[in-house]
């Protein structure tokens, strides 16, 4: 067997001598009889002779006919260990046209996370979309493909289960998901995304995922105390840059808290005559958040948020509809024409217990705004 691997090596060696000997439109024939001394497994090649076939054809890569480099790429990317094949051979095959790189791209282990990541940086979004379907991906190799932020690529990388995300790149992928709706689903089904990340996702996101987000995610009484402390350090630095309306509401408010004034009631008479500073602190007050919270909340257009923070200030459910029908007639300049925009907005505060609207708006009063 020895004697024949070296004759072997000697008939590749020759043949690729000819080749390169030759003009590029006739080196084709050739190159594709090196490549199929590679994919041909019935030759029953030592490893050794693989590796110099390998070896040789490098130079060849190009004057291959590309059915060929297809199958020459499937055929590495099979192999669990490269053992004496070249490794830029599979690097050259990677950055090849899509079509022949894809296996490769997509689980060859011989290709490290430098030579990955060169090629997210520079090829094509096919190519990207490829390397975010390897099993356990590396969060350097994901960070350069969230780098070209494409839809397309993150969506295959959420839908990658076999590679956890961290943290750091969860809170990437909810930013990236504010201009990109189609990776809201998928990024709100995976397992490692902290309720924080996803209540902050709530302000952007439409009303079903909204729903998914109040039902799924739960909020731990460490998560609330980690939301405090950074209140506490915000209002410090809040304090000196209050709008003076802002300043005189929450003076008022305070006023009036002290004998019991501040109701439901109150907070209705406030929104209905257009005072919206006395309106935004009395809700402040009512939930014990931050008033630029509650400005965010008195400011979003669906209602949803609304909501919450009507259920964490104990209002009813029927000051809730007043409420709401008064925000859509200011923010649309009428009153609700549909009947449904109503019973949806009542589902959706009906759907929320105290509990869990107290624990999304303490995450929300310690999320950055």
């Amino acid at each position: 067997m020895v004697g024949g691997g070296i004759v072997i090596e000697r008939e590749v060696e020759a043949l690729a001598r000819a080749a390169l000997q030759k003009p590029p439109s006739q080196r084709q024939a050739i190159a594709g009889t090196i490549a199929t001394m590679l994919i041909d497994r019935e030759r029953k090649l030592t490893e050794r002779v693989r590796g110099v076939v390998a070896h040789l054809i490098q130079p060849l890569v190009a004057d291959i006919e590309h059915t060929l480099r297809r199958e020459l790429a499937e055929e590495l990317a099979a192999m669990p260990e490269a053992g004496e094949l070249p490794p830029n051979l599979f690097v050259m095959l990677a950055n090849d046209r899509i079509e022949v790189a894809h296996p490769l791209l997509s689980r060859s282990p011989i290709l490290t996370d430098p030579d990955l990541i060169a090629i997210a940086r520079e090829r094509s979004s096919a190519h990207r979309t490829a390397i975010a379907q390897r099993p356990d991906l590396s969060d350097a190799v994901t960070g350069a493909l969230l780098d070209a932020a494409e839809a397309e690529v993150v969506t295959a990388r959420l839908a990658n289960r076999t590679a956890p995300l961290s943290p750091k790149l969860l809170e990437r992928i909810v930013m990236l998901s504010q201009r990109m709706e189609v990776i809201q689903p998928p990024l709100l089904q995976r397992q490692e995304l902290p309720a924080g990340l996803a209540y902050r996702m709530f302000w952007w996101v439409g009303a079903s995922l909204r729903r998914h987000i109040v039902q799924r995610f739960d909020v731990s009484p460490e998560m609330i105390e980690r939301a405090v402390a950074r209140v506490v350090d915000r209002r410090v630095t809040e304090t000196g840059r209050l709008a003076e309306d802002q300043g005189r509401a929450r003076q008022r408010v305070a006023m009036l808290a002290r004998g019991g004034g501040v109701t439901e009631t109150f907070l209705l008479q406030s929104y209905r005559q257009g005072e919206i500073a006395l309106f935004e602190a009395a809700l402040a007050h009512m939930t014990e958040i931050r008033p630029i919270t509650a400005r965010r909340i008195a400011f979003e257009t669906t209602g949803q948020a609304l909501a919450i923070a009507c259920k964490a200030a104990d209002v009813t459910r029927q000051g809730f509809s007043t409420l709401f029908m008064l925000t859509r007639k200011m923010s649309r300049g009428t009153k609700v024409s549909d009947p449904k925009d109503l019973l949806e907005a009542v589902a959706f505060f009906d759907m929320v217990d105290r509990r869990r609207a107290l624990a999304i708006l303490a995450l929300w009063d310690g999320d950055a705004i």
